[in-house]
């Protein structure tokens, strides 16, 4: 038992309000309180003190939507985000080419044309010259195009005319060459030509994204790894060894629809096993993932109406409406949720319509993303509240929105990230990072759901009527991510018999004063069931 003092915290339980000091026994809440309060029943007691100094204290954040897998396969490929031109693009390219030996692949990640002079990729041709004889494959900010030269075509047995799958396209010359773009479902054929990681390297990638989880204050996540892994078994193996070696991070797992046979067995055995709900709250599967659409950036996000910008197309939708439906169908006799991707309002309202065509479970379903949202899509969603929760990213409004309007018009703007609109009409949020897409940090995306731009940027953000309060955009990354797989009553808040899941930083981050201080603002301790997990001041 231990007791944090000294403390400027705050409980965002419904009830509650601010705190100086709890203490902490067997990975729970035990008190809450004022320092002196709190001393006097249990100063006899506690093992050690902790003073925090005034730090701020909140509930543990949680990121509900990310890849924790993907974000620490990144990590060793070449990071495009600062690339300003084409030259930059292929100058990476070639310095990494030179390191590996003949026929490695060259893999990169986060490039946006929305960076780049005169939005302007290299052509196929000059990532040919760079890479000097190996494949090459780029995969887009976004994650829904990615760029390769022709040797990637060739390792992945695709030649220079490969016929488009059903969800999904590459980019074509005049000619009906490929020019090296492919979308959505395309990249998977792309994709297949890269030799798969061993499992030893898996673990390790998983593990450095686990570090920078913890160092970014997170103790849980919401995360889809089975179809980066390769399979449930070995997705679900990878974790357990990693905690068993003390990465000590909740992982709440979303499986990928392509894997739900193999979730079916899963959940035979799970239930053959009984794990404890205590087992489950450090890893546990839960909703079935799949895609209604794509990008903005890659306009592959679906609409109701063409894009501004390309108004022969509305983009990308994966599914017809009586596809979704019958998948949908299919997730519901497994009795599990389902966790859609919609960016776009045409994806959005084939989703809504798909939800609507089943039953619940007791589990909530979620849209993920819903960043074009029109009022009515809005009702609709609300109509639906008591059975999911919207899984948003507020860094999307700090990213997307300086460029957004080229896609969709002026007309179109209001209804993107409109948040506030939401809570407004009663919908249940839950925010996340959705990395390596955007920064892992929820700091960065507090920061952005409340002031809607960039850190070290001036001014409003665009159309701030839609901007949270701070508590609110806190509760997107507490009580949020709980209630969205019904453990609001367990944690998300802190309270007495809650989960000791803690976030220790040294900014009042509910002050609306220090807001240009939140992206600052260094994450001192992680707590997570109890103990210590992260300590800057180690």
């Amino acid at each position: 038992m231990w007791m944090l003092v000294n403390a400027n915290g705050y409980t965002l339980a419904p009830d509650g309000g601010n705190f100086s000091a709890l203490v902490m026994d067997g990975g729970q809440i035990v008190a809450v309180g004022a320092t002196d309060d709190v001393r006097l029943q249990y100063g006899a007691r506690v093992d050690r003190v902790y003073d925090a100094q005034g730090a701020t204290v909140l509930p543990g954040f949680v990121d509900s939507h990310l890849h924790l897998a993907w974000l620490g396969m990144q990590m060793n490929m070449l990071d495009l985000a600062r690339a300003t031109s084409a030259e930059d693009v292929l100058a990476q390219v070639r310095q990494r080419a030179s390191t590996l030996p003949s026929g490695a692949w060259v893999l990169g990640a986060n490039w946006d044309e929305n960076r780049i002079a005169n939005r302007r990729m290299p052509s196929i041709a000059q990532l040919d010259r760079a890479a000097g004889g190996r494949p090459v494959m780029l995969r887009r900010v976004c994650g829904h195009v990615v760029f390769g030269n022709r040797y990637a075509y060739e390792q992945a047995g695709l030649g220079i005319h490969p016929a488009n799958p059903s969800d999904g396209h590459f980019g074509r010359t005049p000619s009906g060459d490929i020019d090296g773009y492919a979308y959505e479902g395309a990249t998977t054929l792309l994709e297949r030509g890269i030799p798969a990681m061993s499992g030893s390297e898996l673990e390790r990638s998983i593990a450095a994204a686990i570090d920078s989880a913890l160092a970014s204050g997170i103790t849980g996540v919401h995360s889809e790894d089975v179809r980066h892994v390769g399979s449930l078994y070995r997705t679900m193996d990878i974790y357990h060894r990693l905690q068993a070696q003390g990465k000590r991070l909740r992982v709440h797992q979303l499986v990928g629809f392509d894997a739900l046979e193999e979730y079916g067995e899963w959940l035979v055995e799970q239930a053959n096993k009984q794990p404890t709900i205590e087992e489950l709250d450090w890893l546990e599967t839960g909703a079935v993932k799949l895609f209604a659409d794509g990008s903005l950036g890659g306009r592959t996000a679906f609409l109701q109406h063409p894009y501004h910008d390309a108004p022969t197309t509305r983009g990308t939708a994966i599914y017809t409406q009586e596809e979704l439906n019958h998948r949908v169908a299919q997730v519901r006799k497994f009795g599990l949720p389902v966790a859609i991707h919609a960016i776009g309002d045409g994806a959005l309202e084939i989703v809504l319509d798909a939800i609507a065509s089943v039953p619940a479970v007791a589990q909530r379903d979620r849209v993920i993303h819903a960043e074009v949202a029109s009022e009515p899509l809005i009702r609709r969603m609300a109509a639906l509240c008591d059975r999911m929760i919207v899984d948003v990213q507020p860094r999307f409004a700090a990213s997307d929105l300086p460029w957004v309007e080229g896609r969709l018009g002026l007309q179109r703007m209001p209804y993107v990230c409109a948040w506030k609109s939401m809570l407004n009409a009663g919908l249940y949020l839950c925010g996340g990072s959705d990395a390596p897409v955007e920064p892992i940090q929820p700091l960065l995306g507090i920061h952005a759901a409340i002031t809607r731009r960039l850190p070290g940027t001036s001014g409003d953000g665009r159309f701030m009527n839609e901007g949270l309060t701070p508590y609110e955009a806190v509760k997107l990354f507490t009580h949020g991510p709980s209630y969205a797989i019904h453990r609001e009553d367990r944690k998300g808040t802190i309270q007495s018999g809650w989960m000791a899941d803690l976030t220790i930083v040294d900014t009042d981050i509910s002050n609306s004063q220090q807001l240009e201080m939140i992206p600052r603002t260094c994450v001192l301790q992680t707590i997570v069931g109890g103990e210590i997990v992260y300590d800057r001041l180690r």
